[in-house]
């Protein structure tokens, strides 16, 4: 993450610990060792039971009361540094700390967040015969893709970042492609059923009408 104050720590290959700090200014960082923007001092770090556990006296400005810190692994290949995962837990793996109280939250994700979402759009939804629920359908569908293809987006940047293997980016353009021509198809699949099942109802209502016009004209 761009502007991290970073402590790196790992264990060489013969067996000691490398600790330094590190500060992040890009994405293509290579965590190279360098100053932190806070004076740190004690550092040292220790590796038992697969963990990594790191030792620090931070001094921080005044009128600080809270810090914000992240934490991740990552591969090793000899003394060089690998990237990271980019799966969920990776990218929820944040925390703040309260200089205050000394109490330390971690963070498990957006469940809650997400169930606030979907009960709100059931409440203020429209009834399925009101006058705006047609706007609040396009609404919905039009966020839905927009979201969906920022999703998309945001890969490709990370590709131009990261700079892959070209067979990942192969693959990432023969998947969206499937699915960019799936949801065409589904939509016009969609869009026919919905005609189709029009002009049967009127095709319906014609017919009942002509019958039910037929015993008065006989009366007549």
């Amino acid at each position: 993450m761009v502007g991290t104050q970073a402590i790196v720590a790992y264990q060489k290959p013969d067996g000691t610990m490398n600790v330094y700090t590190s500060p992040v200014n890009g994405y293509r960082t290579q965590l190279q060792k360098g100053e932190l923007s806070f004076p740190i001092s004690d550092l040292s770090a220790s590796f038992s039971n697969d963990e990594i556990i790191v030792f620090a006296t931070l001094e921080v400005p005044d009128n600080t009361f809270a810090l914000n810190h992240v934490w991740q692994d990552g591969p090793m290949n000899g003394n060089n540094l690998g990237m990271h995962d980019l799966s969920g837990s990776h990218l929820q793996s944040m925390g703040t700390l309260n200089l205050t109280s000394g109490q330390a939250s971690a963070s498990h994700g957006g469940d809650s967040n997400t169930v606030l979402k979907i009960v709100s759009a059931l409440i203020f939804r429209p009834a399925k015969d009101h006058k705006y629920r047609y706007i609040w359908n396009r609404f919905h569908h039009g966020t839905g893709y927009a979201v969906l293809l920022l999703g998309f987006a945001n890969i490709w940047i990370g590709f131009s970042i990261w700079e892959p293997a070209m067979g990942w980016v192969i693959a990432y353009g023969v998947i969206f492609g499937a699915i960019m021509l799936s949801s065409v198809v589904l939509e016009v699949w969609k869009k026919l059923r919905i005609d189709g099942k029009t002009d049967a109802a009127h095709e319906v209502t014609i017919s009942v009408n002509e019958e039910g016009t037929s015993p008065e004209e006989n009366t007549v």
